[in-house]
Order: structure tokens, then sequence, then C-alpha cells
């Protein structure tokens, strides 16, 4: 078996993933992708990827790349065809000329127009019948993807997953006075839910770290200089991703307050190196936060829920027992555990392995 992804740009999100199926799978894995990495992104911390495994640049080898298009081996996995004009073209190709492929999908934003939700049922009708499956990145995507024509037992369960750094000592989540947000400052991440949130924590002797960038990020630093916080709230610059892990190794908890997020590969980092996570309901991760037991899940866009969740973490045996909780989780979420789990669902497409992060391992 041969993998080809295709994507707009590699990202740090699946470069774990990829690297476990190229050592795996006997073609190895070649990624794809329609573009360079954003400017935005870059100015998130986003870097390039470092692989082992082959990415290459449609606009710049199209031969090479779509000449991928006519090796029997190959199936060809195409990611975010909703959103990628490019991607969604070439899918539907290969279902008129019956190549192989599946796609890797999460849901679509909420509020799109009927005319965009009207195409996009067009070209699932297409996709649906031929697809060997499709890997849907949180509940929202299969509910979605079934609703659009797919196979149930063609709809397989799905998400991001990064692989953590070795470290010597774990880390003592409850020894620290941090609540850390990682990631854009954007109303749809519930930065300023999260701002207005921080009221019931005041005087609390914890302090909420924000880092990250985006279109709302004069307004936070006006937050933080009118509201007389003082230290109680720290903000600093996006950081890289490896230098995620820094950021976390300091932290009490994660919070993710978002009003809708497809996934939010943040859980996973933090989870990984034993951090607990306040995470909304709209986010796709979330059901991370459930099976493991490693934190609590609040009611999306809802402000008291969140105090509530907030609240919880001031205490020391709670933040010890969901770090423990997170520590024993791990290995469900590592990129190789993922690889297995695909490679599963694409050699057994009507019988697919379980995902193996559902379920409680919580104590």
């Amino acid at each position: 078996m041969r993998l080809v992804f295709w994507t707009n740009y590699p990202s740090h999100q699946v470069a774990g993933l990829c690297e476990a199926l190229h050592k795996w799978t006997s073609g190895g894995v070649t990624v794809i992708h329609t573009r360079e990495l954003e400017q935005s992104r870059r100015r998130l911390g986003w870097e390039p990827i470092a692989a082992s495994f082959p990415c290459v640049a449609l606009w710049q080898s199209p031969g090479k790349a779509l000449g991928l298009l006519g090796d029997a081996r190959v199936i060809h996995l195409f990611g975010g065809v909703w959103g990628e004009k490019t991607l969604a073209a070439l899918a539907l190709w290969c279902a008129r000329t019956k190549v192989r492929f599946g796609l890797v999908q999460e849901p679509s934003f909420p509020g799109r127009s009927s005319l965009k939700r009207a195409c996009k049922r067009i070209i699932a009708g297409r996709l649906a019948p031929r697809a060997v499956g499709v890997f849907a990145i949180s509940r929202r995507a299969e509910s979605e993807m079934r609703d659009y024509g797919f196979p149930e037992d063609r709809i397989w369960s799905f998400g991001y997953f990064r692989e953590s750094p070795e470290r010597g000592e774990r880390i003592r989540a409850e020894a620290s006075d941090i609540v850390l947000y990682l990631g854009q400052f954007t109303e749809r991440k519930g930065i300023n839910l999260l701002l207005s949130a921080w009221e019931v924590m005041r005087g609390s002797g914890l302090k909420l770290r924000l880092v990250g960038g985006g279109e709302m990020s004069e307004s936070v630093r006006a937050w933080i200089e009118t509201r007389g916080f003082g230290d109680q709230v720290e903000l600093a610059r996006p950081v890289s991703p490896d230098a995620v892990w820094e950021e976390l190794s300091r932290a009490r908890v994660l919070v993710l307050p978002s009003r809708h997020d497809g996934w939010g590969v943040v859980v996973n980092e933090a989870l990984s190196v034993g951090v607990p996570v306040v995470a909304s309901s709209a986010a796709g991760s979330s059901e991370l936060v459930t099976s493991s037991g490693a934190g609590c899940v609040f009611q999306s866009e809802n402000k008291e829920s969140l105090c509530r969740s907030l609240l919880g973490t001031l205490s020391p045996e709670s933040i010890l027992s969901w770090s423990e909780n997170a520590f024993r989780f791990r290995g469900r979420i590592h990129p190789e555990t993922a690889a297995r789990y695909m490679l599963g669902c694409l050699s057994s497409p009507g019988s697919p392995p379980p995902p193996p992060w559902r379920g409680s391992c919580a104590a």
C-alpha cells in the first residue's frame, strides 16, 4: 500500500501521523500540497515542517504530483475538499475514473450559505459512492458525512495527533498557578468569552497566560490594561509548534474556549504531557477530555458554565487526578496509535477497528 495525502499545506498537526505511516507502509507516504504556508499562519508561529517523507508542491511539480494518480498501488487521501477547490476537483476526477481515494474532513463552519451547502451536497453525492471511506475529524464531522450520504461503515472517526518530546520528569500541574490559553485571538476561538469569565477568578491566586495573536490582539491588550488585574493576566506573543511544549511545562491547566473548532490539537498537546484541559463542547477534541477524565468540558458560549469549570481548577486534588489521567491516556492519542488505526480502516473498510481514543480510561 502506498498513501498520497493531498492538502492545502503540510502542517505539524499531521507530520507525526505521516512519519509513522511512511515507516509502516510498503510504498511509503507522499504529501502533495496546493499552496505555501500562509502568512497568517506564520504570524501565529507556524513553520514549514521538516519531514523524512516526500513533500511535493503541486504548482512546482505538477507532472510528478498528477502522475501519482495513475499508480494503481496508491490510495489518495484528500483533506479539506470543502474549502479547497483544487482538491475537490481532483477528488471528483478520482471518483469519475475509479482511482482509489478517501477523504480526511473537518466539519463545516456553522452559518454557511444555503448555496454553499447545496454545492457541498452535490459534490458529496458524487464522492460518497466511490470513496473507500472518509476520516471524519470530530463527531460533528461524522454526523455531517452521514447526512451527506456517506455509508455508515465507511465513516471513520479521526482527529489530529502530535508526538510530545521525551521528558525526564513528569509535569506537576498541581504545583503551577498558570491557566494557559494557546491560540488565535479571535471571536471564533472564544478569547473574549474567556476574558469575561476570568472576572470570577479575581483574587484566586491563579494567573491567566494568553499566548497567541490575531484580529483581536489590540482589544485583548486594552482589556488587560483597563481591568486592573495587574500581574494576574499575562500576554505573550505567538510561539512556534516546538515551543508549545515549554509553555505547557509551566501550566496548571489549558483552557480552550472555542465557539467553533473543527478539532483543536492543543488539547492533544496538553494531555500528552500531563496537563489537564478545560475545553468548550464546540471543540472537536473535547471528546478527548471526556474519554481521558483529564479535565472538564463546558457548554459552548456559556459564560456561567465556563466560570464553574475555571473555579474547579482551584482544587489541587482535582488537578492532580486529572493530570494522572492524562498520563494514562496519552498513548491512545500518539501519532503511531492513530497511524495503526488508519491502516486498519483502509485494510478492512467494512469492519474498521474502534477508535483508540474513544471510551473512558479514567480511574
